[in-house]
């Protein structure tokens, strides 16, 4: 197999930490009562309100649309992305809870990633950033960035977490840095045992690098260059 191809499969492979994704996704469902329960160090009421404006702006800086067409220009080994994400059911104090939308840009109509992040305090300093997908068949939902409140039917005990997938967030230099922890996200992907995800996020965009290994450790998908880079665009 040519270089060209395997790197298809792996950067097109599912991402089950934030971006990179495929229709083939090994499922963990976890009734999201129990999750909504967990964390490393609870806060109480008063800490939380606290943690409220680092909420907010991490949610800010992860709306909107982004763009990894400079980079697949700069190098084709990375293909064109395009994200959308938008807050919704912004009336919920348990949030912000935000949809995201995923798509090559010669597909936009066809996004081969939907799914729900749901953000949460944990610690003085640090967020969690839980992931969920959708119930049913989410085509229906195709779209819904730009009309947030074709979700508004949907509720959040219906959605599927993927256990062992979530990603911790720090804020450190202007920017959020993270990753998933240990070997808990399970991909069976090309062979995979499990994923990894790491970001950055700030203002301008962000940076993405998700991978499957097997068993022995070894890589089996994901880009092997780097991460993403997806910059805001209009």
């Amino acid at each position: 197999m040519s270089n060209r191809r395997f790197s298809i499969r792996r950067t097109l492979a599912v991402s089950l930490g934030f971006l990179s994704a495929s229709i083939v996704v090994a499922i963990m469902s976890t009734p999201l009562t129990n999750r909504l329960a967990e964390a490393s160090v609870p806060l109480n009421e008063a800490a939380k309100h606290a943690e409220a404006p680092a909420l907010d702006r991490l949610a800010s800086h992860l709306t909107g649309h982004f763009s990894s067409e400079a980079q697949s220009k700069h190098d084709p080994e990375f293909f064109d992305i395009r994200l959308h994400a938008v807050r919704i059911w912004t009336a919920r104090d348990d949030g912000p809870w935000i949809y995201i939308e995923q798509a090559r840009g010669d597909a936009i109509d066809r996004p081969y990633r939907q799914r729900i992040y749901r953000l949460e305090p944990i610690e003085e300093g640090r967020i969690r950033s839980d992931v969920y997908e959708l119930p049913g068949d989410p085509r229906e939902f195709v779209g819904a960035w730009s009309e947030p409140s074709r979700l508004d039917a949907v509720m959040p005990e219906n959605l599927r977490l993927r256990a062992g997938c979530s990603v911790y967030l720090s804020f450190k230099n202007d920017r959020w840095i993270g990753s998933t922890q240990g070997k808990g996200c399970s991909s069976s992907i090309s062979g995979a045992s499990y994923a990894t995800s790491e970001v950055n996020i700030d203002a301008s965009g962000m940076s993405t690098w998700d991978r499957g290994y097997d068993a022995n450790d070894q890589q089996v998908w994901g880009s092997v260059k780097g991460p993403y880079r997806f910059d805001r665009v209009p």
